[in-house]
């Protein structure tokens, strides 16, 4: 994977039923002042529940996670990292207590 300070843009699809399935433009980035890797999702139709966070890349894993942190609520999204022209899968957790 080459990184570069320009975003790239990944699609992540929601699987299930084929009604349920969602696909997510998301863009990842270098942010400087954070010195780390950032995403943020684009184009959802319900623009309030926009994901982004930090994108983490562990060496010699075939994984990538992507974490949204925020109002004390967790989410992770485990991908498989994306062979050239191919589509991330992978799982989503979260971690959260609704009022």
């Amino acid at each position: 994977m080459t990184l570069s300070r320009r975003p790239k843009a990944w699609a992540r699809a929601f699987q299930g039923s084929p009604r349920s399935r969602r696909r997510r433009n998301v863009d990842v980035r270098w942010d400087d002042a954070a010195s780390c890797l950032t995403f943020e999702e684009k184009d959802r139709a319900d623009a309030g529940h926009t994901q982004r966070g930090r994108v983490y890349i562990p060496d010699g894993r075939p994984f990538i996670s992507l974490v949204t942190v925020e109002g004390g609520a967790i989410r992770l999204v485990t991908v498989s990292r994306p062979e050239q022209g191919e589509s991330a899968r992978g799982l989503i957790m979260t971690l959260s207590n609704p009022s």
